[in-house]
């Protein structure tokens, strides 16, 4: 029998507790600030900038986020209490520049620079007294999901702008130093717990300086592995983030990084999976995870975690993939133990923009979609084979691939069964395309 979908969300709701506020960090992606945006505008291939159709005041599905959203999320933040730190994992310039002067209604080099530094300036001035490590997303470059490796004047002066903005974040001048270099850095985030933020357009495979030359640019994978040796010596346990995470794109057969970029990963992961507490990704826009298994035992030894994003807009980046109904704005928060840094819940929240234009004044109510513990009924989320089983049963359970399916847009309903279900299921079994491409035959 399959549950309506409003239904079972509302009886998952009821099942859920909420987990203490103690130790907990906030994770925030994909924002994708639209300041051409205008209520009352159809979505694509207009992007909610033209005055005609439904939008609302507070944003609309498939379009980018209005500056009303953004503030009323960063408010909604600012209301829970967590520890001094939170994740910003990148992206924050629109999908398109919705300026008619510029070519092909494309984004220019300036609107991008400064849709990039406005959005890091409110991520510190809302959250003033907490650290705030971001990561560089592909709509963060110029042109998009374009960045030369280092030594081109290109990628010297994009990452130098990079490294100014986040100087504010508070991050470490060795940190700094790194991020200018390559757009990569490690800090420390508590006594025993460290964070590693991956540049991840060095891995995509959109970027043609990846695609053309695939080779560890600006030895990301050396000082990572490097890193990660220091870390385990010093006693540290380590959260790694970035934008673009390895695997599919989920609704069809394409791979996000370069065959190259994914096997250094894997074998770095391989050698070091039992420090590192988790790997955090959005650039997906929509909620999901992709399993990492050892290169020779098949074992799994971790989970790329992607987390949804702030932003409506859920249309697939993947051409093969069906058009999507958009999704709500998200937002997540990880709850972790303090002494083993290990993550024991996150809680995944939403606010219903339609419900949004209905209030007198407009305004957004958020609230929590799910618990991950009560959600798929887990002890904590480690090892990683919990949530090896969870994927091992979308393609034929079909309880749990409704509560799957249920969250995979924030609550959006978006049928997806045949081709559709075998490949998020695959997907999420398989951060590695080989093995992706032999489960979804």
């Amino acid at each position: 029998m399959r549950l309506h979908l409003p239904l079972l969300l509302f009886i998952l709701s009821l099942c859920s507790c909420y987990t203490s506020p103690n130790h907990s960090f906030w994770v925030v992606t994909d924002i994708h600030v639209s300041d051409d945006y205008k209520p009352g505008t159809e979505p694509p291939p207009f992007f909610c900038t033209k005055g005609k159709g439904p939008a609302g005041p507070m944003g609309y599905y498939n379009c980018d986020s209005p500056r009303s959203l953004i503030l009323n999320a960063l408010g909604f933040m600012q209301t829970l209490p967590t520890e001094d730190f939170l994740f910003f994992l990148g992206d924050s310039p629109t999908y398109y520049g919705e300026h008619p002067k510029t070519p092909l209604g494309k984004m220019t080099k300036e609107h991008i620079v400064a849709n990039v530094k406005n959005i890091a300036g409110l991520l510190a001035d809302s959250f003033p007294g907490k650290r705030v490590f971001p990561t560089l997303g592909n709509h963060d470059c110029y042109p998009v999901s374009y960045l030369a490796v280092p030594g081109y004047e290109q990628s010297t002066e994009w990452l130098g702008m990079l490294a100014d903005t986040w100087s504010h974040f508070g991050l470490p001048d060795s940190a700094l130093a790194t991020v200018r270099y390559a757009g990569y850095y490690t800090a420390p985030v508590h006594p025993g717990l460290r964070v590693i933020s991956l540049n991840t357009i060095y891995f995509s495979a959109d970027n043609p300086f990846a695609m053309l030359n695939q080779s560890d640019h600006g030895q990301q994978f050396a000082w990572m592995r490097r890193t990660l040796e220091q870390a385990r010596k010093a006693g540290e346990r380590v959260i790694i983030i970035g934008h673009i995470g390895p695997g599919s794109m989920d609704l069809g057969p394409l791979f996000t990084w370069t065959k190259y970029s994914w096997t250094m990963y894997r074998d770095i992961l391989a050698d070091h999976h039992d420090i590192i507490v988790g790997q955090l990704f959005g650039h997906m826009h929509f909620d999901t995870f992709h399993v990492v298994h050892h290169p020779k035992d098949k074992t799994p030894i971790g989970v790329c975690t992607i987390v949804p994003a702030l932003t409506p807009r859920a249309s697939a980046n993947n051409p093969l993939a069906p058009i999507t109904p958009g999704k709500q704005p998200a937002l997540r928060m990880y709850h972790y133990d303090p002494k083993t840094f290990e993550f024991l819940d996150f809680d995944q929240y939403y606010a219903n923009i339609s419900q949004a234009s209905e209030r007198h004044p407009p305004g957004l109510t958020w609230q929590r979609e799910y618990s991950a513990k009560h959600y798929y009924d887990l002890q904590s989320l480690r090892p990683a084979e919990v949530f090896a089983r969870i994927a091992s049963q979308l393609d034929k359970n079909d309880f749990v691939w409704e509560r799957f399916r249920a969250a995979l847009f924030v609550t959006r309903d978006f049928p997806c069964e045949g081709d559709c279900r075998k490949f998020v299921s695959c997907s999420a079994q398989h951060a590695d395309f080989d093995d992706f491409l032999e489960c979804a035959k």
